[in-house]
């Protein structure tokens, strides 16, 4: 693997807990009705804390990704068995997002074309970029990123003028101890995703200086980033509506017109989701990959070395 600039590393973070939070987090946050600006609140303090311990604890040794720490865990036996439960979880959250994305693009986009034919386009275009390595993946995150930021501000300035707070009101109708269930499990879904990222060890980041802090940085920006999108879904649409739709944060744009005459830009704003969905999948399947190649590569040397020297030649 070659290094991977800090930036990029924290482009990519974004983008897996954005997809975490729309496919996950944002249907649990939907149950809570008005509450659900309590439980995004009390979820990001308590993610925050979580994804910090974890990432200092992780980001002690430099040297190895998690596979490789995760294999030299005594016994053996263990390590093997922890990685294979992690590479099967993200095969399956990868199937996950597949579906869900498959059903976004089919309601909201292409509602006369086959899920079939929908199916093979994202399967195409999840195995061209998993066949890349993360350097690549990084690079078009980064890029990535500046425009998800701008649709994010621009979105933000049309719908300022629609808020209405009385929709958060009243507080508190949840019971104390659902409202903890859910500010636990909001901090849960939006951190087993960020795991992935651990396949890149410290010394292969740069710049190294400060390289935790700035993760950490990036990460409550984050949250900031996904509570908001949390607040204008309340408090534009109301727990009511938001409740009745599939996707709640494509039709915070629909009917809103720009400079009087763009209409139904909900599609454009919300085009971003594909980036999300795509990126976090496409590394769902190199951890998978990484997984097997390493174990290929410690249990059958001979078998690994013929692969690797035919993708060698096929690369080049």
């Amino acid at each position: 693997m070659n290094k991977i600039h800090i930036f990029s590393y924290q482009t990519m973070l974004y983008f897996l807990c954005r997809s975490s939070f729309l496919a996950f987090l944002l249907p649990l946050l939907i149950k809570y009705k008005s509450d659900m600006i309590i439980v995004s609140i009390l979820g990001s303090i308590i993610s925050y804390i979580l994804f910090s311990i974890i990432i200092t604890m992780f980001y002690k040794q430099k040297k190895d990704n998690i596979i490789e720490k995760t294999d030299n865990i005594n016994p053996k036996i263990i390590g093997k068995i922890i990685n294979i439960i992690f590479a099967l979880a993200f095969l399956y959250l990868s199937l996950i997002l597949i579906t869900k994305l498959g059903n976004f693009i089919k309601v909201e986009y292409l509602e006369n074309t086959s899920i079939f034919l929908i199916y093979i386009l994202i399967i195409l275009t999840i195995l061209f970029l998993s066949h890349k390595d993360l350097e690549t993946i990084s690079k078009s995150s980064t890029i990535l990123f500046f425009i998800s930021i701008l649709l994010f501000i621009f979105k933000c300035i049309i719908l300022l003028k629609h808020i209405d707070f009385t929709y958060i009101m009243p507080l508190f109708t949840n019971k104390p101890l659902s409202i903890i269930k859910g500010s636990l499990l909001y901090a849960v879904f939006i951190n087993v995703p960020t795991i992935l990222l651990f396949l890149i060890p410290q010394n292969e980041i740069y710049p190294k200086k400060n390289v935790i802090n700035k993760i950490k940085k990036m990460y409550a920006f984050i949250l900031f980033v996904i509570f908001f999108h949390t607040f204008l879904i309340l408090t534009v649409l109301g727990p009511s509506l938001s409740s009745i739709y599939i996707y709640p944060e494509f039709h915070l744009l629909t009917n809103v017109k720009v400079l009087g005459f763009l209409e139904k830009i909900e599609a454009i704003v919300s085009i971003i989701w594909l980036a999300d969905f795509l990126l976090t999948i496409s590394i769902c399947l190199i951890y998978v990959k990484t997984t097997i190649i390493y174990y290929l590569k410690k249990l059958n040397p001979k078998f690994y070395n013929k692969i690797n020297k035919y993708n060698y030649y096929n690369n080049n």
